[in-house]
């Protein structure tokens, strides 16, 4: 077997076993804690989710990279998949972003507007617009359209190899346009500008600090700027492993098919993009010292 297949094979498993033991944690911590039970939870809960689901499409790739076949039609399900779920990761992201913004602009009235309920909303509608925008509406376009649609989204895979030379052909490029624009380009936006007005708080509220005694409302805002700092993390890891995927996606379309150099390198960044589905329970529990307790209990309880 190609040394390069062996070590596929191995970091998807290892991504495998990564992402199914940290994830699961996460959501029997928050289930079982009361002092993780939080309204901001809920919304890290079906995040962890997204990313479990994720594991489906680790497992196919193994088999995939080591019976050396293609599963051609499988795989397309595979990829609408995962493109669907990554669009599901991006949409929680912004959510954890608006939340953290509501928190900082308004500390002591939090409470009333980021109520459980409405979280619980915005969680259901991510899912729905997600759905929708990536399964949905590209099912409902004329046949060549959406075969052609379907071929952009194997772009996000590892198991067609001319995945990676695909440009739009038949689909609309308004269409594909929006589907990109509606799921990754706004979404990064608002979670970008909600960041950068966390920062200036984080750099203003440290002048005040020093200055003046500690009221109730830069209490708050304190250990609201904490936890902002934590998902920062969380949103600064993912966008690092997908952005250079969504960036070589776009370019291309602008190069000329056939490029062996252009099929490696998505397909190492499609690599690269996986590793995220693992990386947030390490980062609670780096940050948190909430979850390194819950996780030990659990841990400890199961041996």
């Amino acid at each position: 077997m190609n040394p390069f297949h062996s070590l596929g094979i191995a970091f998807h498993i290892f991504l495998f076993l990564a992402t199914w033991f940290g994830n699961p944690l996460v959501c029997v911590a928050i289930w079982r804690f009361r002092a993780l039970r939080t309204v901001s939870s809920v919304i890290i809960f079906s995040l962890a989710i997204a990313d479990l689901l994720m594991t489906a499409v680790f497992m196919f790739r193994i088999i995939t990279l080591s019976s050396g076949e293609e599963f051609s039609t499988a795989c397309h399900y595979i990829s609408e998949l995962a493109f669907t779920l990554i669009c599901v990761i991006i949409l929680h992201l912004t959510c954890i972003s608006v939340d953290r913004f509501i928190a900082i602009k308004f500390p002591l009235r939090y409470k009333t507007v980021v109520t459980r309920r409405r979280m619980k909303a915005a969680i259901v509608s991510i899912w729905l617009i997600a759905v929708i925008g990536t399964v949905v509406l590209p099912h409902s376009l004329p046949k060549a359209e959406y075969e052609d649609f379907v071929d952009y989204y194997d772009t996000f895979h590892l198991c067609i190899t001319h995945a990676a030379d695909h440009q739009f052909k038949n689909t609309s490029k308004v269409f594909a346009a929006s589907i990109i624009i509606l799921h990754f380009i706004v979404p990064f936006i608002i979670t970008l500008s909600s960041y950068i007005y966390i920062i200036k708080v984080s750099r203003n509220q440290q002048v005040r600090l020093k200055n003046e005694a500690q009221l109730e409302r830069e209490a708050a805002r304190k250990i609201a700027i904490k936890v902002a700092v934590t998902y920062a993390i969380v949103i600064g890891a993912f966008m690092l492993c997908f952005l250079p995927l969504l960036v070589g996606t776009l370019y291309q379309q602008f190069v000329p098919e056939g490029r062996k150099d252009v099929v490696l390198t998505m397909k190492i960044l499609s690599t690269l993009a996986s590793v995220s589905a693992c990386v947030n329970p390490g980062v609670y529990t780096w940050r948190s010292q909430e979850f390194r307790k819950a996780f030990k209990i659990i841990i400890a309880r199961t041996h």
